[in-house]
């Protein structure tokens, strides 16, 4: 099946430089104690549709104020069988939570492959009637989404029916936004889908916080892809946020636009976003 999303070159648009450390220095930000147990909690199990939908907690990022890890909530979404099966993390968009991409989950889940979908601290500060401009509390719920991501990568790295050499990342709008910055962290994951992502955060959101702007490590994934997905129609990424974050990553990369809004690009690019992640992972959903 051919690609229902189209590839449309735009101009080139070059980052404006910031006076903030470099890459070096600035992934120092998103370090944290690996050798603590991440102590995965099943709490709920249920079977549906032929897979299981267990909701589990984790050890997070610690938080600066109790300088002790949080508990992460999620799905972990497990096909029937002993694998090893590939495994997807997932981050939703601000304003949502892990219920987001849950019927995607287990859809793939029926094909063989494992999902872990978690909610990110964003939620509850976007959500909230905290100030943007409290620097503290929403820097630390930047760091804190990042590392919960990179103690995802941790979980799915545990589990004896996932095979370590094929896990990916699905994220979307704020989702996509920090899977910019954890591509440039981690190496344990083969592929990126970034779907209507802000490039630089301290441009559309919270200016004190250049050195969180995913251009910055964007460019430090290779060898692993990146799917970049977008919308003709979004009215919060237009199509220079969006080149600018498609120049900034590293090849192999795909930038795919759909004739749809903001909301809507999850659904309208799923079989693209399936297929795609299929050839990286070696796995097939059938799809209508």
């Amino acid at each position: 099946m051919p690609p229902t999303g189209t590839p449309r070159p735009t101009p080139t648009i070059t980052p404006t430089p910031t006076q903030i450390p470099p890459y070096e220095s600035l992934v120092g930000i998103f370090e944290y104690n690996d050798e603590h147990p991440v102590d995965l909690v099943v709490e709920a199990e249920e079977a549906r549709e032929g897979v299981i939908v267990q909701t589990v907690k984790y050890y997070g990022a610690e938080h600066w104020a109790y300088h002790r890890p949080l508990r992460v909530t999620a799905y972990l979404v497990l096909p029937v069988g002993n694998g090893p099966f590939p495994a997807l993390l997932y981050l939703h968009a601000g304003g949502m939570d892990k219920d987001q991409y849950l019927d995607e989950a287990v859809l793939l889940a029926k094909s063989g492959v494992v999902c872990l979908l978690i909610d990110g601290p964003i939620s509850s500060v976007r959500g909230s009637r905290l100030d943007p401009f409290d620097l503290l509390k929403v820097r630390d719920a930047y760091i804190r989404t990042v590392i919960d991501l990179r103690r995802g990568v941790d979980v799915l790295e545990s589990l004896p029916q996932v095979d370590p050499q094929r896990m990916a990342y699905v994220g979307h709008s704020y989702g996509a936004t920090w899977g910019g910055v954890l591509a440039g962290l981690e190496t344990r994951l083969r592929a990126y889908v970034l779907m209507a992502g802000y490039p630089q955060i301290s441009e559309n959101d919270t200016p004190q916080v250049p050195e969180m702007d995913a251009i910055r490590y964007l460019g430090f994934a290779a060898p692993a892809a990146y799917l970049f997905q977008f919308a003709e129609h979004d009215a919060f990424i237009d199509r220079d946020e969006a080149q600018l974050y498609f120049d900034t990553a590293n090849e192999p990369k795909t930038m795919l636009w759909y004739d749809t809004d903001h909301f809507t690009l999850q659904h309208v690019s799923q079989a693209d976003r399936l297929q795609w992640l299929g050839r990286w992972l070696g796995f097939y959903v059938p799809l209508p």
